[in-house]
């Protein structure tokens, strides 16, 4: 299921309120020896999906330590890359002449981190006032002088702390969607494992001519395509 939809934010809202029932359904051991076992819970959604199917959230231990230390990853990178436009700012042939384009390069720089939903940028203007002579030559009790005006920028980091601690609640979390109503938490999990190994064993022993029939739903488009297979083959050979 995508994160875009809306049962994903609507379970994200609902973990960052209230605290769901998790039930264990399934641990393994770590992938290195020392590491601790990757424990999967489960709990059934709120609500079924649009469609009208059963959601199980699952969530893994393992999975949990790794969103979060992808997000701290991201957050160190936006505020690593909004220190170095910073630092560009302040160069003296730096080329983001206006507040708009100061703005957007920090926003770039944030989106090129994956940081968007974290960190965003402020920009502060600051109006340095210069004086110079109106003329060559050296200066005098009559020399006339312009004051002219050179705006300077400032980038700083905003991080989203609320928004942080919201997610959190969401690390190691994905959704099931099934129309069985009868599996265990447990046995759709499972169920769920054994998928991609499925599938790989269908790639593995099927070919896509034996493949392709099945959604062909009729003998006339069996035989049309068998017969397309001949002509591309026949042409192979000439």
């Amino acid at each position: 299921m995508p994160a875009t939809r809306a049962e994903v934010g609507e379970f994200r809202r609902f973990v960052a309120k209230s605290t769901p029932t998790w039930t264990e359904v399934l641990r393994r051991p770590g992938k290195r020896r020392d590491d601790p076992d990757d424990v999967f819970y489960a709990t059934p959604a709120p609500s079924p999906s649009i469609e009208g199917y059963r959601i199980v959230w699952i969530r893994s231990s393992d999975k949990e330590v790794h969103d979060a230390m992808k997000r701290r990853r991201a957050v160190e990178d936006a505020l690593v890359a909004l220190r170095c436009l910073d630092e560009k700012l302040k160069g003296p042939r730096c080329r983001l002449k206006d507040e708009g384009a100061v703005a957007d390069a920090a926003r770039a720089a944030i989106e090129r981190t994956g940081a968007s939903r974290w960190v965003s940028a402020a920009v502060t203007t600051t109006t340095i006032e210069r004086h110079k002579q109106q003329k060559r030559g050296r200066p005098g009790p009559n020399t006339l002088y312009v004051r002219t005006e050179e705006q300077r920028y400032t980038v700083t980091a905003v991080i989203a702390d609320d928004v942080i601690r919201d997610d959190a609640y969401f690390d190691g979390c994905w959704p099931l969607v099934t129309n069985d109503t009868v599996m265990t938490e447990a046995e759709l999990l499972a169920v769920y494992k054994r998928q991609p190994g499925v599938e790989n064993r269908h790639h593995v022993l099927k070919g896509v001519v034996e493949l392709v029939p099945i959604f062909l739903k009729s003998n006339e488009r069996i035989d049309a395509f068998a017969f397309l297979g001949y002509v591309a083959v026949l042409l192979h050979a000439l």
